[in-house]
């Protein structure tokens, strides 16, 4: 078992991403959630060295976002996280129309394919939050 934490609680501009990396392994959690929003306004370095400490400090990174993002930025960060990536994860896509509010699966699956086969063949995860089975 991991015990994590949501990393993005804690940022603020006195401190850099690899810092809490490193802070939060010191107090034992071995696991972080990023979310994409967060690591697109950082620059690149600071997102890379937020790796490579996540890897050093044996940190499973999970990337928290949602369907607006780009899917190729995405990827991106899927792709400088691959050593210590555990999960993808984003909040549901949505529509609403006349009859009210629903899930949109049509938005997610370009999303959701393209995620999985560039996570083909690893032990990463892919969820969708509050996405009801039945639907």
């Amino acid at each position: 078992m991991r015990y994590g934490i949501c990393i993005w609680n804690f940022y603020a501009e006195t401190t850099t991403l690899p810092e809490l990396v490193h802070e939060f392994a010191d107090m034992g959690f071995d696991a972080a959630s990023f979310t994409t929003a967060q690591l697109r306004t950082l620059p690149p370095d600071e997102v890379q060295a937020a790796a490579t400490a996540a890897r050093d400090r044996d940190v499973a990174v999970t990337l928290h976002g949602n369907f607006e993002i780009d899917v190729a930025e995405v990827l991106g960060f899927v792709e400088t996280f691959a050593s210590s990536l555990l999960t993808v994860t984003c909040d549901a896509a949505m529509t609403t129309d006349s009859r009210g509010r629903f899930h949109d699966p049509a938005r997610m699956a370009p999303f959701l394919g393209a995620v999985l086969a560039a996570t083909e063949g690893t032990e990463e995860r892919v969820g969708v939050e509050e996405f009801p089975l039945d639907d």
